[in-house]
């Protein structure tokens, strides 16, 4: 699988995060996102992959990441954070939207809890 490249030079691009906010003011299922409570971080860039956006939420410090779709993404690793990086899809949004939001009682993404979604 072909690994993210971080890129913090890019302008932000706030898209994503805003289609995602109107999702979840219109379901009740998912849990109310505030804009203003994310910052920009970066795009993540692969060849032939989706551009992910990173928004770090200020309260929690937790990641939302985004494609410019609107899917959502986990970071994941076996080592501490590098330049490179490797980003699986998630089914489900409501979970990403709990997760960073700390909704969910999980303190990190794991292997295992991404195999049983």
């Amino acid at each position: 699988m072909p690994r993210y490249v971080y890129d913090a030079e890019s302008p932000p691009v706030w898209t994503p995060l805003e289609q995602v906010a109107r999702i979840c003011a219109l379901d009740p299922e998912l849990p109310t996102l505030d804009l203003g409570d994310f910052m920009y971080m970066a795009v993540m860039l692969a060849p032939g992959l989706p551009s992910i956006h990173l928004y770090k939420h200020y309260e929690t410090r937790r990641y939302l990441s985004l494609d410019e779709a609107g899917h959502t993404y986990a970071y994941v690793y076996d080592e501490p954070f590098d330049i490179t990086a490797e980003y699986v899809l998630l089914p489900d949004l409501c979970s990403a939207v709990r997760h960073v939001l700390a909704l969910d009682g999980r303190r990190v993404v794991s292997r295992t809890w991404l195999s049983a979604m």
